[in-house]
């Protein structure tokens, strides 16, 4: 996997010029944690959480604030983020119109009340930002699955990831996996345990990968560190790689989220898109 090695990290990017495919990668990058962490944190349904992280990726983009986070990175990006959705979730009456109006029109309220100095200097409780963490964190070992499905599917070794896929995250005994796939339990065993040893590694260079968008290369190697070092404590406290995988996919409707995913996120760029135009034109 290579990684990229451009002068200007991906925000930087988003903050000077109107790059749909820069906006494309930071919507990727967020999208599904932070539906993850209004679905699970605030305890609304899925349609509900799917229309936060709307209007949180849009208020963040059209409002400057990551213009303003390369300049003064007071907060950690993903500590920004909460707080955004925090203001989204905290009000009620807000949400009724949010269901009554454009997405559009709520963004334009959000980004006159939205402050980043406030935003950044807002105390979050340490259990939401934990939680916003593990909903990226959850959000990034899916992603490593599923890169690891695409892996064995292009070499032809399909059962590789069934047995893993199997055993991890949908609990089946080793035994029903080989009667299903007619295979040895050493096999099984053998192919497993490459899967494991592959997942770790596409893990790392995923989080490599990520501190590579939003770090400048100066910072990169101890931020990689820090970044490796966190995500290291989350699986252990969440009983080890595998099942904080299996967790990820037992807690959330993960299927769901991603036939969303596209249609929400075309949405989010047409508005994005359509703000941009007027205010260049303007």
């Amino acid at each position: 996997m290579n990684f990229p090695t451009t002068r200007y990290t991906l925000i930087q990017r988003i903050a000077t010029s109107t790059a749909e495919a820069d906006w494309a990668v930071f919507l990727t990058d967020y999208w599904r944690p932070i539906c993850r962490f209004a679905a699970r944190w605030g305890r609304v349904s899925l349609h509900d959480a799917e229309d936060v992280a709307a209007i949180t990726l849009e208020t963040v983009i059209r409002n400057g604030l990551l213009a303003r986070w390369t300049e003064d990175r007071r907060a950690r990006l993903r500590t920004l983020l909460c707080a955004v959705v925090r203001k989204v979730l905290a009000n009620e009456s807000r949400k009724r119109r949010r269901e009554a109006a454009r997405v559009r029109d709520y963004v334009d309220e959000l980004c006159a009340e939205l402050k980043y100095d406030e935003l950044a200097a807002e105390p979050i409780p340490r259990g939401e930002t934990d939680a916003f963490y593990e909903a990226w964190a959850e959000e990034l070992l899916q992603a490593a699955v599923e890169s690891l499905l695409d892996d064995y599917h292009r070499e032809g070794r399909g059962d590789y990831f069934r047995v893993f896929y199997g055993r991890v995250c949908e609990g089946m005994a080793v035994k029903e996996i080989c009667e299903l796939l007619n295979i040895k339990v050493t096999d099984a065993d053998n192919y497993f345990r490459h899967a494991r040893n592959r997942l770790e590694t596409r893990l790392r260079e995923l989080v490599r990968w990520n501190v590579a968008r939003y770090v400048s290369a100066a910072d990169a190697s101890q931020e990689f560190e820090m970044e490796w070092g966190r995500l290291g404590e989350f699986l252990t406290q969440h009983g080890g790689l595998e099942d904080a995988l299996r967790r990820s996919y037992q807690e959330f409707s993960t299927d769901e989220l991603r036939e969303r995913e596209v249609e929400s996120m075309t949405s989010i760029m047409k508005n994005v898109r359509d703000y941009m135009r007027e205010r260049a034109g303007g």
